[in-house]
């Protein structure tokens, strides 16, 4: 099966295509202020053996900003852990009975931001947008086929949700490709993987959906070519004395 890791679309300019956020005035608020941006980390979906949380879940009200580097609103717009789907594109999901997303949660979009020189005056006007509320599919990363590294401190993981045990220790360090164990995909078409934080990862179904409706937004970047370094060097792996951790690096 192939896999594409849902990406943003960047500008030459180092500016996403389209990207939603926190409405970043709201921050301002006291925490304790309901407008505050919060987010439950006690909200299920829960690991079955370390009970840690799983997902994402913000809590209402889902206040939210658009930027734009190009003159157009992406029919989906992806950033870490974050999936918003407009309702075109939400209506086209539901009628093709693809799977993965357990519900939409629509968001007030209070402000749009330009950049690179796009023009509000000429901006269509501003699509609905809604949160994705994504499965954890069960998929696991699968660390020795991507060339993981972990950087120290290190912790036991969870065998379940391969989260590490002491929740103060190092994560991925790099990785090349993110290569999933096949055997573990529950064969939904779009969904949060195991092992690896902040990414959305799709099937070639969901991709060849994307494309024969001509949606806009993201990239579907085929996941042996999503790489990462966090600027963690093998030598201080070697330093900390966890050559161990280095799976196939060679």
């Amino acid at each position: 099966m192939n896999f594409y890791v849902v990406s943003d679309k960047w500008t030459p300019n180092v500016w996403p295509e389209n990207e939603i956020s926190t409405y970043l005035k709201d921050y301002d608020r006291d925490i304790n202020d309901p407008l505050f941006p919060n987010f439950d980390d006690h909200h299920e979906p829960f690991c079955p053996v370390c009970h840690h949380c799983l997902r994402t879940y913000p809590l209402p009200p889902l206040r939210r900003e658009i930027h734009l580097a190009k003159p157009y609103f992406g029919d989906i717009i992806v950033g870490g852990t974050g999936l918003y789907f407009s309702e075109h594109a939400m209506n086209l999901y539901k009628d093709a009975g693809l799977t993965g997303i357990e519900a939409f949660r629509k968001i007030e979009i209070l402000k749009v931001v330009t950049h690179n020189g796009v023009r509000k005056g000429k901006l269509p006007p501003c699509p609905s947008y809604y949160w994705c509320d994504l499965v954890v599919d069960g998929a696991k990363m699968d660390y020795k086929k991507s060339k993981a590294v972990f950087c120290p401190p290190v912790s036991p993981l969870c065998g379940f949700c391969m989260i590490p045990l002491n929740h103060d220790a190092g994560t991925i360090d790099k990785y090349t490709g993110v290569y999933l164990e096949e055997s573990t995909w529950n064969k939904n078409n779009i969904f949060l993987p195991l092992g690896i934080w902040s990414k959305v990862m799709a099937d070639q179904v969901f991709k060849n959906w994307y494309d024969e409706n001509n949606l806009t937004g993201i990239e579907l970047r085929p996941s042996s070519s999503v790489n990462e370094n966090y600027g963690f060097y093998e030598n201080e792996v070697e330093e900390y004395g966890q050559e161990g951790l280095r799976y196939d690096l060679d």
